[in-house]
């Protein structure tokens, strides 16, 4: 995919959007590459220079902010599993702080 020439409004569309790079890919047209580099500022630097956090990347089918809920939530595994479609083991873990423990230091 070459790289396309983004408008300001379609940057900053990427820039504040969520989802995995598939979910990028079909809405916008563009390459992994290009998403990552928008959000970190490597390109458009013009656009994106001044404004807050970028929205999030979802690589297995959970964000940030999903791992949050879960770990806050008082629903039962069962529960939580259904809701984001994963396993109740997957929910253990998180409530458990195992798996993706880089966001756990805020806990």
């Amino acid at each position: 995919m070459r790289r396309p020439k983004l408008n300001k409004d379609e940057v900053l569309k990427i820039f504040f959007d969520s989802g995995s790079y598939k979910e990028f890919e079909e809405k916008y047209q563009v390459s992994p590459d290009i998403v990552r580099d928008i959000k970190k500022r490597k390109t458009y630097q013009s656009f994106t220079k001044d404004l807050d956090d970028p929205g999030q990347i979802k690589r297995n089918k959970l964000s940030n902010d999903d791992l949050s809920r879960i770990y806050e939530s008082n629903a039962s595994f069962d529960e939580i599993a259904r809701e984001f479609q994963i396993t109740s083991m997957t929910v253990r873990n998180i409530k458990n702080g195992i798996t993706r423990n880089t966001i756990w230091y805020e806990f």
